[in-house]
């Protein structure tokens, strides 16, 4: 992968300076502003490259941070299936006895005991449907984390191709000053 740095853009300025004299002085030509256009094209092609650059870094470190949440929110649903299951099982039996009180200090315990049963599974239900809420997140900012990572890197082809491009129009450039 090529690499153009802070140094070497000094030394094709200064090189397109130096050049760029000698070269509109015996050409008629327009050295400078030859030079001052691939100067722009190539920072463009290094903003597109250091976009993309962001682009795949910030992606990854949503991907990463997705796939957490997904191993979380996963193992949170587990738990929260074997309380449903649980208390499930803990509701229908209380309701399979219902009826069995012989008096009324049992058959209001008998009340009390469904009731608190059936508040938990409601609450059980809803940790489970929060856990399935959180999964569709995390999948989605798992999803979005490749769509940043794959236009990042689409970004940074073009930058590198851009920067190729200009580099070939100025060694053309410079050859015709010469």
């Amino acid at each position: 992968m090529f690499k153009f740095d802070k140094r070497m853009a000094i030394i094709v300025i200064l090189a397109a300076a130096a050049l760029g004299t000698a070269g509109c002085a015996s050409t008629g030509r327009d050295f400078g502003d030859e030079v001052g256009q691939v100067a722009k094209d190539w920072k463009k092609g290094e903003k597109k490259l250091a976009t993309g650059e962001d682009l795949v870094r910030d992606g990854n470190k949503k991907v990463r941070k997705g796939n957490k949440a997904l191993d979380k929110a996963e193992a949170d649903e587990r738990a929260a299936q074997r309380n449903v299951d649980a208390t499930q099982s803990k509701y229908d039996l209380a309701i399979s006895t219902l009826g069995d009180a012989v008096n009324p200090d049992q058959a209001m315990d008998e009340a009390d005991s469904i009731k608190s049963l059936s508040k938990d599974l409601k609450d059980a239900k809803s940790d489970l449907n929060n856990a399935l809420k959180k999964q569709k997140k995390a999948r989605k900012d798992i999803s979005d984390g490749r769509s940043k990572i794959e236009k990042g890197k689409r970004l940074i082809k073009e930058g590198e191709e851009e920067m190729k491009s200009v580099e070939t129009q100025y060694k053309e450039i410079a050859s015709n000053v010469n």
